[in-house]
């Protein structure tokens, strides 16, 4: 049976985690300060350092377990049953969602940024900027065999419906006015 110790530390470290990839997010790599990770976590910053060596370590943490995530998940999609529209559309509520929006920009934001850990930078040459793209390029197109999508280049629809999603989250993040569109406001794009 595991500690009440172990589950707390285990917690702390997840609710580190968790706040770092807001701040991060938000104000990007260099930009962040370990003592506002702490306060977002209603932690002391020692603590930060008693789970993680170094802000590039909780960096590089976050972002490798992110894209294990991803991948796994996109792994999955060809065990979903459903449409290739439904399929989409699930796929945008989960990155439109208040939990996955931060990852989301938190990825592009680290393949973008040059002053990012070099560790960071080696784990992401692993993955291709495409690779979401690409295992999403079936699917597209089985879409647009049923008639579901438009009849355009798939690749180049995904680009664009990406780089929408991806500038409505930032965008959301400096002026909320208006909040985030729904998946299936979104899903137009694609629907022929």
């Amino acid at each position: 049976m595991l500690s009440k110790d172990y589950n707390q530390q285990t917690d702390r470290k997840v609710l580190i985690k968790q706040s770092a990839l807001k701040i991060f997010a938000l104000n990007g790599y260099k930009n962040t300060k370990t003592s506002v990770i702490a306060t977002e976590a209603n932690v002391s910053e020692g603590l930060i350092f008693r789970h993680f060596q170094s802000k590039a370590e909780l960096f590089f943490q976050i972002i490798e377990g992110l894209m294990i995530e991803s991948q796994s998940e996109l792994s999955s999609l060809q065990f979903f049953q459903g449409t290739p529209y439904q399929l989409l559309e699930l796929l945008t509520e989960k990155m439109l969602d208040e939990n996955h929006k931060y990852a989301f920009m938190i990825i592009q934001q680290a393949r973008k940024n040059t002053e990012v850990p070099e560790k960071v930078t080696e784990l992401l040459s692993k993955y291709s900027p495409d690779y979401l793209i690409d295992l999403l390029i079936p699917i597209v197109i089985k879409g647009q065999e049923s008639g579901e999508f438009l009849k355009e280049d798939p690749r180049k629809l995904l680009v664009w419906y990406f780089n929408v999603i991806n500038s409505l989250t930032i965008q959301d993040l400096v002026d909320n006015k208006f909040g985030l569109p729904t998946a299936d406001f979104l899903m137009k794009m694609l629907k022929a």
